[in-house]
């Protein structure tokens, strides 16, 4: 029987549906994914050796994950804000495995390919792990008055992340580094890079004479319960392995974690229900829903919208082949080009400060600039504003954008090809 190794990052899927962890995956990425594995590198990078050659190599990291275009201005605009206030003695991408005499050690691979011992539980990679107030010792060990950090760095949307209390992937990683590093008591987080240290999502309680929120660190008999979880886990995925061997369906549930399933396109609960849907012929189609219809109907949209995606991707192999398919309203399906407009974040940020220090000062004017990150009009718009609001001067908004964008190297301006329904050209 093939070993059913689980992965930090799918512990969360694995949970709602067991079955999706033993079947056949299909290897795919996004740029979205790519800005995010760019900005971990960037983020080891930079707690490893320091801001200045983090900086110095971002445009290597993004060429590494093939990042051009907009992705770059968003990856760069991102990491020039990115500041977590991790201590010194921190330790980044760190991959472990849990084995099933319940030792952890460290393992080679990553990006869900881990060498792996065969009888490991879990294998992942440890975004972050620091210890306070001293720090790590010899690389590995916690100090015995020491609290153990296990941030997981998220770049993505935050309401599709499980928050804290209920992460699969940071209350493990959470045992995987205490267990490697002796801590009696850590602390897991997830953290999402922004600017003034990050937003982090940690387990709190308020404190009643102070009125502030401190952090709940897990202590032995709650890392001893997460264990437990695990193995329970683990055991019904070797179960929905051992059904599979046997020529049988794993247990399948359908919802809106099919989403970003990497087993969605070969399920067979989540193709019939998609086909369903996109064909018109599922019963959530007609008339008003009961709440049970509601439910399963919230759940997939998601997978009903990979499921078109899947279709489009499958229109532009047959226009590329055949040509544009002609439509009964007289358009045609396939693509159209048009200019693009692309704000490059290190032109810009350079751009603004000579345009804020005059009335800001240096300082001021670098904390404005850095601001626009997102590289859009709103932002260069909205980093006016502040400006003006700071200096307490009203100035004419359109001048400043332009003296901006016309700057050297601010603005590219690329035809770019969309797809869709046009009518043909001529």
């Amino acid at each position: 029987m093939k070993r059913a190794i689980l992965t930090l990052s799918g512990l969360q899927q694995a949970s709602l549906c067991p079955g999706s962890a033993v079947l056949p995956r299909i290897g795919s990425t996004s740029k979205k994914a790519d800005i995010g594995s760019a900005l971990h590198e960037y983020n080891a990078t930079r707690g490893e050796q320091g801001k200045q050659v983090a900086d110095e190599r971002a445009d290597d990291i993004a060429d590494r994950w093939g990042l051009d275009g907009k992705d770059r201005a968003v990856f760069f605009g991102r990491a020039r804000s990115m500041d977590l206030g991790i201590p010194e003695g921190a330790l980044f991408e760190v991959p472990l495995c849990l084995r099933a005499d319940g030792t952890v050690e460290p393992v080679k691979g990553g990006q869900g390919a881990y060498m792996a011992p065969d009888d490991a539980i879990v294998a992942g990679t440890l975004d972050i792990i620091f210890a306070t107030p001293d720090p790590i010792e010899d690389g590995t060990w916690c100090p015995r008055d020491s609290v153990l950090w296990t941030p997981d760095l998220k770049t993505g949307n935050d309401a599709f992340v499980a928050p804290i209390a209920r992460n699969w992937q940071a209350r493990v990683s959470a045992l995987l580094g205490a267990k490697w590093t002796g801590a009696e008591t850590v602390v897991p987080a997830i953290v999402y890079p922004t600017t003034n240290g990050g937003s982090w999502d940690v387990p709190t309680r308020r404190d009643l004479a102070t009125k502030q929120e401190t952090p709940i660190p897990l202590r032995q008999k709650d890392l001893e319960q997460i264990e437990t979880n695990l193995r329970e886990l683990h055991a019904t995925v070797i179960e929905q392995a051992e059904r599979v061997e046997a020529g049988k369906l794993p247990k399948l549930v359908t919802g809106t974690h099919c989403t970003y399933c990497a087993a969605r396109a070969g399920c067979p609960a989540l193709v019939s229900e998609t086909r369903a849907i996109v064909g018109g012929q599922s019963g959530l189609m007609a008339g008003p829903l009961t709440r049970e219809q509601a439910v399963k109907a919230a759940g997939l949209l998601g997978p009903a919208r990979a499921a078109i995606k899947a279709m489009e991707d499958a229109l532009r192999v047959h226009v590329e082949t055949f040509g544009e398919v002609p439509l009964p309203d007289g358009k045609v399906y396939g693509p159209t080009t048009v200019e693009d407009t692309t704000y490059h974040t290190r032109e810009l940020y350079q751009a603004m400060v000579d345009e804020f220090e005059p009335i800001l000062g240096a300082e001021l004017a670098d904390k404005v600039a850095s601001n626009a990150f997102a590289a859009t009009k709103g932002s260069i718009y909205d980093a006016i504003d502040e400006a003006h609001e700071f200096a307490g001067v009203k100035r004419q908004k359109k001048n400043a954008f332009e003296r901006i964008v016309s700057a050297p190297g601010v603005v590219t301006k690329e035809p770019t090809v969309r797809w869709g329904a046009h009518y043909p050209k001529g």
